[in-house]
């Protein structure tokens, strides 16, 4: 005796190409709900969809109520230990808490901090009137 599983209907709220499927317990009194992406991937409730969902949301490059944009590049300067040298490290902003009015950063050896737009002014990758990138660092400017 073979036992067929139900079909999935589409689930359009997710997005293109996602489907639910409702299974019955063998109870009859519970069903169980499967989420499939288009991958096939199967998520035992909504929010594992949801935690799946919001982790694979690509960073915008648009204006979130800041004045820098997500995605923007930044340089900064950091005293090396030990020296009385600095050493520029890139970073990306990745988020802007309006509330607060701080941008976090992440920078590219993984470390991160949050910044006021006062001190992202001095900041932000810029170009110049030949295209070239710059940095912009207190007083300084200096072409990469």
């Amino acid at each position: 005796m073979s036992s067929s599983m139900p079909p999935s209907v589409p689930c359009p709220e997710l997005g293109s190409g996602w489907t639910l499927q409702v299974v019955p317990r063998r109870t009859g009194k519970q069903v169980d709900r499967y989420w499939y992406n288009p991958e096939g991937r199967r998520f035992r409730s909504r929010a594992e969809v949801d935690r799946f969902l919001n982790a694979e949301k690509p960073v915008k490059h648009s204006v979130v109520q800041g004045k820098y944009d997500i995605g923007q590049t930044i340089s900064k300067s950091f005293q090396e230990e030990g020296s009385d040298s600095q050493r520029y490290f890139s970073g990306t902003i990745t988020a802007f808490d309006e509330k607060r009015r701080l941008y976090k950063v992440v920078y590219e050896d993984h470390d991160e901090e949050e910044l006021s737009e006062d001190e992202m002014e001095r900041l932000v990758m810029v170009k110049n009137q030949n295209g070239e990138k710059a940095i912009i660092d207190i007083l300084r400017l200096e072409f990469l």
